[in-house]
């Protein structure tokens, strides 16, 4: 691992919490507090991923998120912001993607005038409640896959970072379809900044911290070509800008990533390894969200469950990124613990049993479906063991289960299982690899 661009990255983060988006930590990662919503908001960045934030108004959804999109991409925090969608019940296709050029349309030509926010790599689309259900379904393919069409022409720029944003729920808003959910890698929540720095931030009504991410000759340089619309030429000339307004943030003290650096570090990523308890932690999450059984398994408690593979893709890559940035080559099962509940939340539905337990049934937070992920991904709660519970209780099992089919002792495996499932309370996960040895069998 080159540890020079976990120190930038780490630096980055430092910088945009200490003088960007004000903010207290709240998520222990080893022996280091972050604030989840920026951590994630990194990790997001170094993943290429996308990401879900919900707050309340003024809470710094948009504005954190556009930070990181001009440090990251290395562009002015004009011109971010000029490329962001602005979520509006009367929002259309055009508006988001592109439109026809009319100069051409009348002469019988189909050409498309591209809108920034496609020409943007990096996007924002603030408000997503706001649009209408109807509309959000053409952002399916571009949140995923950097996939966009308008007219007869299409572009496709792979996975960037992408933010959507999220106040709760009010008389203006629409739900988010599930697909569209589904496809956000981490959901976070925007929360209080604590009194210090609540202060401090009144002091900043002209906002003259975010002049360190301005430069008015390339913006309007930025600008004027972005009004194109021409997405071939906005992608051949946007890399000079890029380069030179990296300099001009590096002359400042203001910690850059070039793309190069970001290649090496999406290589480093993926070979960051699992150890045996966050492997066995990541299975039984997926057992328990896939495979009936009863008891209090996770997919009992929720009204609406979650079987999608990109939750199993996202706990893994996301936990990945989070050894990385702390310099180890493998993710352990408190790394996977930190990522699984911001992965799962805004994907799932818990049921009112769940919800009427304990401590839950009196929080008045509109967090309450994080809170509860947190809870019951981990130790538990009132009247019902966590997930982290059930992997202690069955991790002896889980081993010698694994030691005996890597040995190929298929038999004596066999033999384990019936006498781990002869039990009434059999975990789904033992189930399910009895059943594949059965069909392998036949």
């Amino acid at each position: 691992m080159n540890e020079g661009l976990q120190s930038k990255a780490r630096a980055i983060y430092d910088k945009v919490k200490d003088e960007l988006y004000l903010c207290r930590p709240n998520l222990k990662v080893g022996n280091e507090a972050y604030n989840d919503h920026l951590l994630f908001g990194i990790l997001t960045q170094l993943n290429n991923g996308t990401q879900l934030v919900y707050g309340p108004y003024g809470g710094g959804k948009t504005t954190s998120s556009a930070y990181l999109n001009s440090m990251f991409y290395g562009l002015p925090l004009k011109v971010v912001r000029g490329a962001i969608v602005r979520g509006n019940p009367q929002i259309t296709k055009h508006e988001v993607v592109g439109r026809p050029d009319y100069s051409k349309f009348s002469l019988g030509k189909e050409e498309a005038i591209w809108q920034k926010f496609c020409m943007m790599p990096p996007k924002i689309w603030d408000e997503l409640p706001r649009t209408p259900e109807s509309t959000q379904a053409i952002a399916l393919a571009g949140i995923e896959e950097g996939s966009w069409t308008t007219l007869n022409e299409h572009v496709y720029e792979g996975r960037r970072p992408f933010y959507a944003t999220a106040n709760f729920a009010d008389r203006g808003s629409n739900t988010i379809i599930p697909a569209l959910k589904d496809r956000f890698d981490i959901a976070t929540v925007v929360g209080f900044p604590g009194l210090a720095n609540s202060r401090a931030i009144s002091r900043r009504y002209n906002k003259e911290q975010e002049l360190i991410l301005e430069d008015d000759g390339i913006t309007e340089e930025a600008e004027d070509l972005m009004l194109t619309g021409k997405y071939k030429e906005v992608h051949s000339r946007l890399p000079n800008l890029r380069e030179r307004f990296s300099g001009v943030l590096t002359s400042r003290g203001i910690p850059v990533l070039i793309d190069q650096e970001k290649k090496q570090i999406d290589r480093e990523i993926s070979e960051v390894g699992l150890d045996d308890l966050a492997e066995a932690y990541c299975t039984l999450l997926t057992a328990e969200l896939n495979i009936p059984q009863e008891g209090d398994y996770l997919r009992n408690l929720l009204a609406q469950t979650s079987e999608s593979r990109r939750l199993d893709q996202v706990v893994v890559r996301y936990a990945q990124s989070l050894a990385w940035l702390q310099g180890r080559e493998n993710v352990n099962l408190e790394d996977v613990l930190n990522i699984a509940p911001y992965a799962l939340w805004h994907r799932v539905e818990w049921n009112d049993a769940v919800k009427g337990r304990g401590s839950f049934a009196t929080y008045r937070g509109a967090d309450l479906d994080l809170r509860i992920a947190k809870a019951m991904l981990n130790e538990g709660s009132t009247g019902a063991e966590g997930l982290k519970k059930r992997l202690e209780q069955n991790a002896g099992n889980i081993k010698e289960l694994a030691g005996l089919l890597k040995e190929g002792k298929e038999e004596e495996a066999k033999k384990l299982l019936d006498g781990i499932t002869s039990t009434g309370r059999t975990h789904p996960f033992f189930l399910d690899v009895k059943r594949e040895l059965e069909d392998f069998e036949e």
